[in-house]
């Protein structure tokens, strides 16, 4: 069945727990605080053969059950014992208890923990009374040219020999948590050869971790900051090469292809990346990689979007997950998290295929499940296994199912084999542990209670080989689910989250449904998460032209692409649209990892070889994350929710878009496949107007400043909010040829209270000599304006310069608006201001056509001169006025050239000379004074 990369779900954040539990929820309390999926760990016998395993690969067999696909059991270097990834909801904020029995908190959000804590500890949690509920963190999978058209990209930017300008993500942070990054490829890079890639965080290995950012720890891994990935130093590979495609949708600038052909929607952001494994993820992995990167961003006063393409069909797609919780909490103004959906539909919009399409379009995968039943009504779901080979050994044949329900009813679950023997279970009964001919059945129907976070019903299906001699027999299995007694809204859900490769083909074959299929943590309240739909069908590449064995019109949705809404929680957790938003995710080319084990096939390789076509919600998210990204360069105050309603409210209808391919929903907008509609790029842009305005002049006709003399230049400089904050400190730096104290002898800010734009009467706020505090960046801080939601405040610039400028420069400043400064919040919003410039003249003399040769000061009093010419001289030199030659300058290089007067041997004396300077038939003299301090 179509399946997309999956993560884990682990990250322990604070008060979260409490909050999750529904007002509705039964008054009964949870008779057992931990996930069931960690009750096969209490076994004393279990944990002694997962202890005497010596390889961790080996660890679901000594656990007999088909878990360490699910659960995540780790070995820690320099410990004996096996630990398990876990969250933890705490009645108080205290991380003691784990670490007391020797565990180590990786996520620390208020009440809730993610951690990492020995297998014997898990007994001591359960009977604490601190603890509220212990889950298992999850191990989940992973899930341009015509695209960036197709989502209106390339409208609002222009690329001219590798450089973008427009809307591209400058100043913005695009993460990526995922299968790692080739930070080889040119996509990552500058025109200058140097990185884009901040920082690298790879959690696969050991050396040197991030340590302590923001407060928080991260002791794992080993992180790559730029001067190391420059140097060539890091050791991090994406084998899997999925990571490196996703990073290059959101934020890759297409330098390795022709003209860009396969630049990303944010090419000018910059990385931050976390390689959380290679093929599968711990959810608390995930969480932690989602906090390092806020953390690192925060650091930087710059705004983030974190992109998660991976999920996992486990668990009960409410939103209540604890990474999902996790990330909720995580999230806020300019930290935002977009998901992918899963690929776990099967929408029936293929149009030709090979095998031939069934008859009607009947999709044919088919995960999960649904039924409201009334007291005594009966549900039969059939599960058909083809004939099949099974894997040598056990625990690696398997079907996993997880069921939830109304925890009011009282339900009765039965697992029916081929040969009609059946186990059965009500609820709140010990869980079945039976083995039989055809196939062992694991079958828990709410043994613990009502589940603590959402406060419903949970069950869990599995049939497996727990010896190797039986293995899932072939034929139909059938799982019956029935309502004893009714009291509450007789509703179930079932899913299919997991089967072992030899099993891929068995999903239901009866009573199946094509809806609620969003994977975790895409339910998550406050994450964008997105559908996808086809952006080609067929392709050129090494070797010829192609085309996909099933496919579907261009700009349908995309067959795999999973459909929401969540499923509801009673009345107290109403069901809520997701997916949000749909992009091209079938047929996208990006970058191709040049580590990528095995090699991709060449017919999915592009002809200049450094891209690769993929298909996936996997592709479709970076689409979103990089125009979220577009979005955070405008307003880097943007909220989660604020982001979603821009690009919803913006998002394109067509014919497809109206169209619910989800059972039992109909068309028209939001609706369960498509969302809101198309992702455009333009539309949303047009709502969102900079956070951060800033305009600039000279004090001269032409608009080009004239060096010398205290050349002064204004700009107006406004500063607006969506949510309403403090303003509390404008900075400046400069972008030039020079460091800003090189070229900028006063700053003076003032408050255009009036908003005539013209410098006010009396003292400036601030007025900051040069040489400046901050070495190459001003900073006037204490400005305490309080700005109003949707308000904004301006300001007025007063720049002079002084004479180490050349013709041809560009007095370059980018101006920082940061608000809340010292505080969680505190967001930074940027401008770039370029004024050019034109040469003082004063004694320096035009050269023919209009050409011209400048000193940059005379006297020369600095002991430094700056020489700059249009034309290159075919002569220079220096003579006293006894007619002496005192100085050569020979092969001069182009544009300009610097002189220290001080380096001279012997130095020369003070006084006047004459500058000779010939260029084609011309010959300039100039005197030139040297007034040069001693050395």
């Amino acid at each position: 069945m179509p399946r997309f990369f999956a993560l884990p779900s682990a990250l322990a954040l604070s008060a979260l727990a409490a909050a999750a539990l529904p007002s509705g929820a039964p008054a009964q309390a949870p008779a057992d605080k931990l996930d069931p999926l960690l009750r096969p760990l209490l076994d004393r016998a279990a944990v002694a053969r997962i202890e005497a395993t010596p390889r961790i690969e080996a660890l679901g067999t000594a656990l007999r059950r088909p878990l360490a696909g699910v659960v995540m059991l780790r070995r820690e270097p320099g410990r004996a014992e096996t630990f398990v990834d876990v969250f933890v909801s705490l009645s108080d904020r205290s991380t003691g208890v784990i670490e007391a029995l020797g565990g180590r908190v990786m996520v620390h959000a208020g009440a809730l923990l993610g951690a990492r804590v020995p297998l014997s500890a898990l007994p001591a949690l359960r009977a604490d009374a601190r603890v509220r509920y212990v889950q298992a963190a999850r191990r989940a999978r992973p899930t341009n040219d015509l695209a960036m058209q197709d989502i209106r990209a390339s409208l609002v930017r222009t690329a001219s020999g590798g450089t973008f300008t427009g809307a591209t993500g400058s100043g913005v942070i695009v993460g990526t948590f995922d299968t790692g990054i080739d930070w080889s490829h040119a996509d990552f890079k500058h025109a200058d050869g140097t990185t884009r890639i901040l920082y690298l965080w790879d959690l696969t290995t050991t050396g040197t971790p991030p340590g302590n950012v923001g407060g928080q720890d991260f002791t794992d891994g080993n992180e790559c900051g730029a001067a190391l990935i420059d140097a060539g130093g890091c050791t991090e590979r994406d084998i899997a090469a999925h990571g490196s495609h996703v990073a290059g949708i959101a934020a890759g600038n297409g330098s390795a292809g022709s003209a860009n052909q396969y630049a990303g929607v944010a090419p000018n952001a910059d990385i931050i990346a976390v390689k959380g494994g290679d093929f599968g993820f711990s959810t608390l992995d995930i969480i932690t990689g989602i906090q390092y990167i806020f953390a690192r961003a925060d650091q930087l006063g710059r705004p983030a979007v974190v992109n998660l393409s991976l999920g996992t069909l486990f668990g009960p797609h409410d939103g209540t997950e604890a990474e999902e919780q996790a990330i909720d909490l995580l999230s806020g103004p300019g930290h935002i998290v977009v998901i992918a959906a899963g690929n776990d539909g099967s929408n029936p919009t293929a149009t030709t295929g090979n095998p031939p399409i069934p008859p009607g379009n009947t999709p044919i995968f088919l995960v999960h499940a649904t039924r409201t039943l009334a007291a005594g009504d009966t549900a039969q779901l059939a599960v058909t296994v083809p004939g099949y080979t099974p894997a040598t050994g056990n625990v690696n044949d398997f079907m996993l199912f997880t069921l939830w329900y109304d925890a009011r009813d009282s339900v009765t679950v039965t697992v029916r084999r081929p040969d009609g023997t059946t186990v059965s279970r009500r609820r709140g009964d010990a869980p079945a542990d039976t083995e039989a001919v055809q196939g062992h059945v694991f079958l828990d129907n709410a043994s613990g209670g009502p589940a603590a976070h959402n406060g419903d019903g949970q069950g869990e299906i599995e049939m497996y080989d727990a010896d190797p001699t039986h293995a899932p027999a072939a034929g139909t299995w059938v799982i019956t689910i029935r309502v004893d007694l009714l009291g509450g809204s007789g509703r179930f859900d079932i899913w299919e989250y997991a089967t072992s490769s030899t099993l891929a083909g068995a999903p239901f074959s009866g009573g199946g449904d094509n809806a609620y299929l969003v994977a975790s943590p895409g339910n998550a309240a406050r994450a964008i998460t997105v559908a996808a739909y086809v952006n080609r069908v067929n392709w050129v590449a090494q070797g010829g032209t192609f085309q996909f064995a099933v496919r579907e019109l261009v700009g349908d949705l995309a067959t795999f692409s999973s459909p929401g809404p969540t499923r509801p929680v009673r009345d107290s957790l109403p069901s809520r649209q997701k997916p949000e938003l749909s992009a091209p995710g079938k047929g996208v080319f990006s970058v191709y990892s040049s580590t990528s084990n095995p090699a991709a096939p060449a017919a999915l390789i592009a002809t200049d070889g450094r891209h690769v076509l993929l298909s996936g919600t996997s592709m479709s998210t970076p689409m979103v994350t990089g125009s979220v990204a577009l979005l955070l360069e405008r307003r880097p105050d943007l909220t989660p929710e604020q982001a979603r309603a821009i690009l919803t409210s913006t998002a394109r209808s067509d014919a497809f878009t109206g169209r619910s391919y989800a059972t039992g929903f109909s068309g028209g907008s939001p609706n369960p496949s498509w969302g809101y509609g198309k992702l455009d790029v333009q539309a949303a842009l047009a709502q969102a107007p900079p956070a951060l305005t800033a305009a600039g002049g000279a004090n001269s006709p032409s608009g080009r400043v004239r060096i010398g003399a205290n050349a002064a230049l204004q700009f107006v400089v406004t500063v607006s909010t969506v949510e309403g904050d403090r303003l509390d400190t404008v900075t400046v730096a400069g972008v030039s040829n020079h460091a800003l104290a090189d070229i900028v002898t006063e700053l003076d800010l003032y408050r255009d209270s009036a908003g005539t734009g013209a410098l006010p009467p009396g003292a400036p706020l601030f007025s900051l000599p040069t040489p400046f505090a901050g070495g190459s960046t001003a900073r006037f801080v204490g400005l305490g304006a309080n700005v109003a939601p949707g308000g904004q405040v301006t300001y007025l610039l007063a720049v002079r310069l002084n004479d180490h400028l050349r013709q041809g420069d560009t007095v370059g400043l980018r101006v920082a608006a940061v608000f809340g400064t010292g505080t969680p919040s505190a967001r930074r919003a940027v401008a770039y201001i370029p004024v050019p410039v034109t040469s003082r003249l004063g004694r320096a003399e035009l050269l023919q056509g209009g050409q011209i040769f400048l000193i940059s000061e005379n006297p020369v009093r600095s002991g430094r001169v700056i020489f700059s010419y249009d034309s290159t001289p075919r002569s220079m030199a220096l003579y006293n006025f006894a007619g002496l030659r005192v100085r050569d300058f020979a092969a001069l290089p182009a544009n300009r050239f610097e002189w220290d007067v001080r380096g001279e041997s012997p130095g020369l004396p003070n006084g006047m000379y004459i500058l000779v300077v010939k260029t084609g038939a011309e010959l300039l003299r100039q005197r030139l004074m040297i007034l040069s301090p001693a050395r």
